[in-house]
């Protein structure tokens, strides 16, 4: 089975907003890796990073179906950028991921970043397609 990788970028422009990145390539052990760009020296900031879990993921492949919980994964509480910031994902299947910075101070604060994951990508089988579709062309 090969691996998939994806970098999704995100920029926060507002304090307590959210980016929600999408874990299309499922990747559910090892780390993913983080990058925080600050701008606009806010005094003080704070970043969490939430794993959000479909309560039926792990049955029959069923990504995204319904809405999970949201669990914190990390916080990163400093007004300095920071490069390769690594997660542990535990074994958990999350199917998206939840930037959530809150901010004082600054002016024209930003918070731009990316998310990396890698992981085998989606699967499809009989029991993950609910139909099929067919043409004969004349």
């Amino acid at each position: 089975m090969s691996t998939q990788s994806q970098s999704t970028q995100f920029v926060l422009t507002v304090s307590g907003s959210a980016a929600k990145v999408l874990n299309n390539v499922y990747q559910s052990s090892g780390n993913i890796t983080v990058n925080y760009a600050i701008a606009g020296s806010p005094a003080t900031m704070s970043i969490a990073l939430e794993g959000v879990a479909n309560p039926k993921t792990g049955g029959a492949n069923d990504y995204g179906a319904q809405s999970g919980f949201a669990a914190v994964l990390d916080t990163y509480s400093s007004t300095s950028s920071v490069s390769n910031r690594t997660i542990a994902l535990n074994s958990v299947q999350y199917d998206s991921f939840n930037i959530i910075a809150t901010w004082t101070g600054g002016k024209n604060v930003t918070v731009t970043g990316s998310v990396q994951t890698s992981g085998p990508g989606p699967t499809w089988s009989s029991a993950t397609l609910t139909g099929y579709q067919s043409y004969t062309g004349a």
